[in-house]
C-alpha cells in the first residue's frame, strides 16, 4: 500500500532553465547543427527562427529527448511538454483517453494533497511534502483541470468531436489541435512547439498565444 509520501513523490516544482550547450548534429556528409549554445530561463517565450532544412525542428527534437546530438549536453525541466508537427498517439488512443491521460496527474495532485492534509496532524514530517505537492498543483492549477480541458477543447475545434472517436480517424490537424488541448491541460513547466499554429483558425491562435 503506498503511503502519503509515496503517493506525493513525483510532485514536486521544477523551474530549472533549459541549457543547451555545444551541440551538434549531422546526417551523413551534412552538418545540421553546429555547436549550439542556448539557455532560456523559467518563464522565457524564446522564438526559434530559420530557413527550411536549417536545423530547427532538429533541435527542438533533440531538446525534447527524441533525438540524440552527435556532441554536447541538454537539461531540460523534468516536466517538459513536446509538440512535433506531426504529433503520435498509441494506435488504440481515442479523444476521450487522451484529455483522461494528461488529467489523471492534476487528479492524482489534488487527492495526494487531501491525503497529506489529513495525515499531517499525526505526521509532522510530511509537512515538505505537503508544501512541494501544493505548489505542484498551483503552478499546474490542478484544480481547473476540467473545465480548462473542455474551454481547450472547444476553442481548438474539438467540442463536437465524440470522446470515443479513435484519434487515428482524425485529421492531421485534428491530431495536432487534440495535442495541443492535452498540453494546455496538462500544463507542464516547459513547453517546445514545433511550428504549433499550423491548421489553426483565429480562435484556437489565440489560444496558443
Amino acid at each position: 500500500m503506498s503511503t502519503p509520501t509515496s503517493a506525493a513523490a513525483a510532485f514536486s516544482a521544477d523551474l530549472s532553465p533549459i541549457v543547451v550547450r555545444d551541440v551538434a548534429k549531422g546526417y551523413a556528409d551534412r552538418v545540421v547543427l553546429d555547436w549550439i549554445d542556448l539557455t532560456v530561463p523559467a518563464g522565457r517565450v524564446v522564438a526559434l527562427i530559420g530557413e527550411n532544412g536549417s536545423g530547427k525542428s532538429t533541435l527542438l527534437r533533440i531538446v525534447a529527448g527524441q533525438d540524440h546530438p552527435d556532441g554536447g549536453t541538454v537539461l531540460t525541466p523534468r516536466d517538459l511538454g513536446w509538440l512535433p508537427q506531426d504529433p503520435q498517439f498509441p494506435p488504440d488512443a481515442t479523444v476521450g483517453s487522451v484529455l483522461a491521460e494528461v488529467l489523471a496527474p492534476l487528479h492524482d495532485a489534488v487527492a495526494a494533497i487531501e491525503t497529506l492534509g489529513a495525515a499531517l496532524g499525526e505526521d509532522p514530517d510530511l509537512a515538505t511534502t505537503y508544501a512541494d505537492t501544493l505548489e505542484w498543483a498551483q503552478q499546474h492549477e490542478a484544480w481547473d483541470a476540467d473545465r480548462r480541458a473542455e474551454v481547450a477543447a472547444y476553442r481548438l475545434g474539438l467540442g463536437a468531436l465524440d470522446r470515443d472517436r479513435p484519434v487515428a480517424e482524425l485529421s492531421g490537424g485534428e491530431r495536432t489541435r487534440l495535442a495541443l488541448a492535452a498540453l494546455v491541460t496538462r500544463r507542464p513547466t516547459a513547453l517546445l512547439l514545433d511550428e504549433p499554429t499550423n491548421h489553426l483558425d483565429d480562435n484556437a491562435f489565440e489560444l496558443v498565444e
